[in-house]
């Protein structure tokens, strides 16, 4: 991405980067109540400083990423455990599917979903590194307007409390992909993982982790959080009608999902 680093935008790549400077130490992001009661609004704060439109944000997950892991998992991971440390990603991937993003508001929001459902709804990413810099296992992100519906499969994702889909793509040499070398706790990844507005160009932002051959031996190793965050905004609000309501293909079954 350098120099260009601040030249993307959520909506015409899916991604961008922004600056952003945290009060918690990376220490602190093993303790939930922190990064509950301190982390989460930073990043709602952010959020709004982007698009003040913005008339909800639910934060439904976050996850600590580390090329070490910290946590003994003994060959099993307890999803549920949010200060767990996993291994980063390989499969390149988004993270949810259209179908997932409707049962997880459903999910989360039960007794608001038919009328956020109405308006315009998006998942936003923010992906934060904890060391400084990140050299080996950086995140690559793909421009969405070099991916093709027929590039991608949607799976199912199954968890106790949770059912879901993602969507993993076959490999392509039209995809354009970028990474930033070397990016610092402060240079905040945004990813757009969907957006239900149909006057956007961007859809959905392919990523995954790979092994970066050219790095130092004795590196550290790559530790990063990544915030899930639900963003509505109310039909009433909206300035044009340029979307596709998720109400709408929930009664005439345009989506399908698990129950």
């Amino acid at each position: 991405m350098r120099p260009d680093v601040f030249s993307f935008s959520l909506d015409e790549q899916r991604f961008m980067i922004k600056e952003h400077n945290t009060k918690l130490s990376w220490e602190k992001f093993v303790n939930r109540e922190k990064v509950e009661e301190v982390y989460l609004p930073e990043i709602e704060a952010l959020l709004r400083q982007i698009d003040p439109s913005i008339d909800r944000i639910y934060f439904f997950d976050w996850r600590l990423r580390s090329s070490e892991l910290a946590t003994e998992t003994k060959g099993r991971i307890d999803m549920n455990n949010l200060t767990s440390w996993l291994h980063p990603t390989r499969a390149v991937h988004v993270y949810q599917s259209p179908a997932a993003v409707l049962h997880r508001v459903e999910l989360q929001l039960p007794n608001e979903a038919e009328f956020l459902l109405r308006g315009r709804v998006r998942i936003i990413n923010a992906w934060k590194p904890l060391v400084d810099p990140v050299e080996d296992w950086p995140l690559a992100i793909c421009d969405d307007s070099s991916v093709r519906n027929e590039d991608l499969v949607e799976c199912d994702q199954a968890r106790r409390r949770f059912r879901g889909a993602t969507m993993y793509a076959h490999d392509s040499p039209d995809h354009r992909w970028y990474y930033l070398s070397e990016q610092r706790p402060q240079e905040m990844l945004l990813m757009k993982i969907f957006d239900s507005a149909a006057h956007v160009k961007a859809t959905r932002c392919l990523h995954g982790y790979f092994r970066n051959n050219h790095c130092r031996v004795d590196c550290s190793p790559r530790r990063s959080i990544e915030v899930r965050a639900l963003v509505f905004n109310y039909l009433s609000n909206l300035l044009n009608h340029y979307y596709f309501p998720l109400s709408t293909s929930r009664q005439q079954n345009h989506i399908k999902y698990h129950a």
